[in-house]
């Protein structure tokens, strides 16, 4: 990304523009004898929020405690991680959102505290605080569940199989979203007989395949075949949501394995069949 000039003499990571005319500045420290200079273009750009991205101390300790050296009252600040991991997700949405705009409700109350009404607003918000805390304490958190259809649901249940491999669940949000769209397929294949299966590495190259095409892929054409880290059969996944919405659990009736029997039988059958012929035909 390239970078933008808000201070004169130099240029800043990132900048956010608000149509107000607000803007928040960012900037990304990740190198010690950077640090300075990243510095003084956060305290000299002209912004309503200044927010620093520090690289995480298991890379490199030296750069944050140059930074919270050189400046003790330092700015606000994330850590790379947490802009990376999908877990930090709702924290760092609720972090920027009360650092960058000026409405958020933690900056609202900010502002009437620090006003010259101050001491009264305060014991008008403990009061409220007070009840909204009991009243959060004391319900009971009977949350209904989020309806979700077939599809979602045989999605979940092959990402609870993997789970269960020992796979990091941050690893497999894009599988389930890919999984959500396109496991209908899976549902066809079962419909029509035949075996389906899920192979995946993980890193974003996936299949459903039937058991001919895995076959086909692993022993007929090992040069061009999906590389996987994870096999999943999904015959039991999705005859189990079958029963579930009130289908018939559909049962295997076409296979790799048939069509292999009935190519060896009739292959066996070609070659009698030319065998008999010769024996038949006229002597010359």
């Amino acid at each position: 990304m390239a970078e933008v000039g808000a201070t004169l003499g130099g240029r800043n990571d990132l900048i956010q523009f608000f149509h107000d005319g607000r803007r928040t500045v960012f900037e990304f420290f990740a190198t010690r004898s950077q640090v300075s200079e990243d510095l003084r273009l956060l305290e000299q750009c002209q912004a309503d929020a200044r927010i620093a991205i520090l690289i995480d101390n298991e890379i490199d300790p030296r750069v944050s405690t140059e930074f919270f050296r050189k400046r003790p009252d330092h700015f606000p600040f994330l850590w790379l991680r947490q802009l990376l991991q999908p877990q930090w997700e709702d924290y760092v949405v609720v972090l920027l959102r009360e650092l960058a705009d000026e409405n958020s409700s933690i900056q609202r109350i900010r502002r009437l505290l620090s006003s010259t009404k101050g001491s009264s607003v305060d014991g008008v918000l403990t009061t409220i605080l007070d009840r909204l805390e009991g009243h959060l304490l004391n319900k009971r958190h009977d949350v209904s569940e989020r309806r979700l259809n077939g599809y979602q649901c045989a999605a979940l249940l092959v990402i609870r199989e993997i789970r269960e491999l020992g796979v990091p669940v941050d690893k497999l949000r894009a599988l389930y979203l890919w999984l959500s769209d396109s496991i209908e397929y899976a549902f066809e294949i079962v419909a029509c007989g035949l075996h389906p299966f899920l192979i995946t590495d993980l890193k974003g190259q996936h299949a459903i395949w039937s058991v001919g095409d895995l076959a086909d892929s692993v022993l007929m054409a090992p040069a061009q075949r999906v590389s996987a880290d994870i096999l999943v059969d999904l015959h039991p996944i999705i005859n189990r949501v079958r029963v579930a919405c009130g289908l018939k659990s559909k049962e295997v009736t076409w296979s790799f394995f048939h069509a292999y029997a009935e190519t060896m039988e009739k292959t066996a059958s070609g070659v009698q069949s030319r065998r008999e012929d010769r024996g038949n035909a006229p002597s010359v």
